[in-house]
Formats: C-alpha cells, structure tokens, sequence
C-alpha cells in the first residue's frame, strides 16, 4: 500500500541491496578483527548460523542488481558485495549457509551462461570464482562442510543434535495440533527429550510446534506463495517489456530458495530478511499486474461498439435504442 510505482520498487529494493552490501562489508571487517567473533557469538541477537543465513540471501540481490544496473559504479560496489557477502558463510562454519551458498552458487551459474553475452568469459569466472573459494575456505572450514556427507556414526554432537531436534519438533506438534505458543517449544523442549531452552534447528518445524498447523500452513504460503505469484509474473509479457521486473523476480526466487534450504537445518524465525525480499518480489507483481489490467482494459475500450459500426450505406448498423 505505500509502495505506489515502479520507481518506488527501485528505491526499495537498492535500499536493500545497499544495505546487505554494508552489512557483508562490516561483518568482514569483524571477522579481520577477531576471526572467532562471529562463530562464537553471533551478530544482532542471531547466532553464527543465522548471519550466514542473512549473507546467502544477500548474493542474489547483489548480483542481479549489479548485472541489471546501468549505473557503472554501481556495478562494481554490487560484485565486491558479492564476494564480501560469499566469504561470510566461511568463517562463520554454518554448514547450512555453506550448503545455501553452494547451491546459489550454481542457480547463478546457469543464469548467467544462459543470460549474458560472453559464455567464454562467464565460464572463467565462475572458475576463478570457485578456486578463490576453495583457497579462503581453508582446510576447516572444508572438513566442517564434509562432515555434512558422513555416515551416522561418524557426525558430530552438533550434527547429529539437528536430527535430534526435527523428531522432537515433530512430535510436538502431533503432540499440540494448534501449537504451544510462540517460542514456547524451547520452554518445555526437555519433555521432548532435548536439553531445557532447546531450539528446533529447522525454521518450519519450529514455526509448526510453536504455532501448530495453521501457523506452519501460513508460513508455507507466504514463502511459497511468493516464489510462485514471482515466476508466473518474470514470464508475462509486460514483465519481460520492462525488463526490470524480470531480473526482480529473479532475484527473489533464487534468494528464498537458498533461504529455505538454509531454513532445514536452522531455525531463525526473528530473521526479517526473508519477509523483505519477498515484499520487493511481491510489490513488483503488483504493479506488473497494474499495467496489464490498465493496458487490458484499455484494449477493450477501443473495439468500438455494435451501433458505432458503420453500414455500407454509410448508416450506424443499428439505430439507438
């Protein structure tokens, strides 16, 4: 409702951008500080897990704005943003946001073999993109990542405490069909044989034992439901006329889907980052559905009525009633 046109979403949606790039720029400047800052402790009430989170929702608007854009010098603020934000889920050791990284990793990959002109070049990027990687991981960060991979004998306390999690989320919420009250799971996850203030490492899980079935039913909506109105819209025509909506959409659909793998195996509800990308995709489906309806509308004003046809006696072919 505030967000009236297309210049509007534009603003959003670089305000966004813009800000994730400060945000990948001031958590590397932590990590040169203390390298175990962020690993330790977290950053703004969400723990080493939830800022990877952020940084892998953060490369798709980084890149697709960058590409997008026609300003030059912001074309280079948006690619140093991309690989401040990439490096966040290293030195963090969340083995989800490394998994999410990856993932987006190779959605972009194929955009950009696809979309953009050079093939040649795109390739060799994205060569030098993942030997870089592989260099500033490091050997632990590489063995951390693996270790998602291994037999279930051989994961460690922290891995195998996920599972631990998911089956008593689960339970609870066959347990508590309209849920126990928000953040209310952690207060009685001992009874679920968890250690007592225990989190469901699993952002719909925890949504479900919280909220209950209406509450995870919503939430699936809302995601899912923006992921789908995006796709529908990047492939109409008036989307694909002005160009922008296109890349929008893009960026919105490949953010939540790392956003939603990362969620398998973290659960941070109060991370509001989601629901903001998603109401930049959903603005720009508004307002493409605007000029459709105008443009529509418009088409079927100008067929001209039965009695405005003229004869070929030159007569109204029906007189008014």
């Amino acid at each position: 409702t505030l967000v009236r046109d297309g210049r509007q979403i534009r603003i959003f949606a670089w305000v966004t951008t813009l800000t994730l790039a400060f945000l990948a720029y001031n958590f590397n400047d932590i990590y040169l500080q203390s390298n175990v800052y962020l690993w330790q402790r977290g950053w703004g009430g969400v723990d080493n897990n939830g800022v990877a989170m952020v940084m892998v929702m953060a490369v798709p608007p980084l890149f697709f704005m960058g590409i997008h854009t026609r300003q030059w010098w912001l074309k280079p603020v948006c690619l140093l943003g991309v690989l401040l934000a990439a490096h966040v889920p290293l030195f963090t050791y969340s083995r989800g946001g490394q998994l999410g990284l990856c993932m987006i990793g190779v959605v972009i990959f194929i955009f950009s073999l696809i979309k953009l002109p050079n093939k040649i070049i795109t390739i060799i990027a994205a060569l030098i993109a993942v030997m870089v990687t592989f260099n500033l991981a490091g050997e632990l960060v590489r063995e951390r990542f693996m270790s998602i991979f291994v037999e279930k004998s051989e994961r460690d306390e922290s891995a195998q405490s996920r599972f631990s999690t998911w089956r008593a989320g689960w339970q609870c919420l066959k347990d508590n069909p309209l849920g126990v009250g928000p953040r209310n799971f952690n207060l009685i996850s001992h009874q679920y044989g968890l250690p007592y203030n225990k989190s469901v490492h699993n952002l719909f899980l925890q949504t479900g034992a919280d909220y209950g079935w209406p509450g995870l039913f919503g939430l699936c909506l809302f995601y899912f439901g923006s992921v789908w109105k995006c796709w529908r819209m990047m492939r109409t025509k008036w989307a694909r006329r002005l160009h922008w909506p296109v890349y929008y959409a893009t960026m919105v659909i490949v953010s939540m889907a790392g956003f939603l793998l990362c969620s398998t195996f973290i659960g941070m509800e109060s991370v509001e980052l989601g629901f903001i990308l998603c109401m930049i995709g959903l603005c720009s489906v508004a307002h493409v559905d605007r000029i459709a309806v105008r443009e529509q509308s418009e088409s079927m004003n100008a067929i001209p009525e039965l009695e405005e046809v003229v004869s070929p006696s030159g007569q109204p072919a029906l007189a008014p009633a």
